[in-house]
């Protein structure tokens, strides 16, 4: 059976969908049978630009083969199943990770938003990956006050007695470089014993340009390396 890594954010909107398509491009050109899997996203008004949708093409799949619950509004996942009453299958969801697990020799399970998000009724993010066991990437940004939001993910995290596989800091501009760095390194230095990594941002309209782009990124080529040892 394949590898499993979980990935969540910092927050929404941090590039969680970019990084692990980058991640599944860059192994699979190395010859790696890698692949992502999103089991409920909402903010959905076409499913093959959703984040659902791009990791099942990067992932070399065709259609929508992966199970995905997807809803219209943006909003936590837990309340939309709320509001239209929707039916969501835990054990549907787990019986298609393990499948997934069967095909790729890596798979990424991406969450949804931050890591104690509502997630199924009752239960947050971190409750469902809690459940999965699997190591945790952390995708955050690299901008002014991730060093708070990051700090508090991995300790939220390794308090449920979860191993944070690695932490990608997501979007430095020029003009925000040295800040970038300086936010690497105090989170390397305050969390030594996790690999840290630091990727720019990417100009365009077209997702997957960016993700071409981001794939051969140095920082994205090391963090393959680490996470496929």
């Amino acid at each position: 059976m394949g590898k499993v890594f979980f990935v969540t954010g910092t927050d929404t909107e941090v590039g969680k969908t970019l990084i692990t398509a980058s991640l599944i491009r860059a192994m699979r050109k190395r010859g790696m049978e890698a692949g992502g899997y999103k089991p409920l996203q909402s903010g959905v008004d076409e499913w093959s630009a959703s984040d659902a949708g791009i990791l099942t093409r990067i992932s070399g799949l065709e259609g929508q083969e992966i199970l995905t619950y997807s809803f219209l509004e943006a909003i936590a996942p837990a309340f939309a199943i709320n509001k239209h009453e929707a039916f969501i299958d835990k054990m549907e969801i787990i019986n298609e990770i393990d499948k997934l697990r069967g095909k790729f020799d890596i798979l990424f399970v991406e969450g949804a938003g931050g890591w104690l998000v509502p997630y199924f009724p009752g239960q947050l993010v971190a409750d469902w990956a809690s459940e999965l066991k699997a190591p945790v990437i952390v995708i955050g940004r690299a901008a002014l006050g991730t060093i708070n939001h990051t700090l508090l993910t991995v300790e939220a995290i390794q308090n449920r007695q979860l191993e944070v596989a690695a932490i990608i800091l997501s979007g430095a501009t020029p003009s925000n470089q040295e800040l970038a760095e300086m936010n690497k390194q105090y989170i390397k230095e305050h969390l030594s014993n996790i690999p840290v990594f630091l990727v720019p941002w990417v100009e365009g309209e077209d997702q997957w340009e960016k993700i071409q782009s981001l794939s051969e990124q140095p920082e994205i080529q090391l963090a393959i390396q680490y996470l496929c040892c």
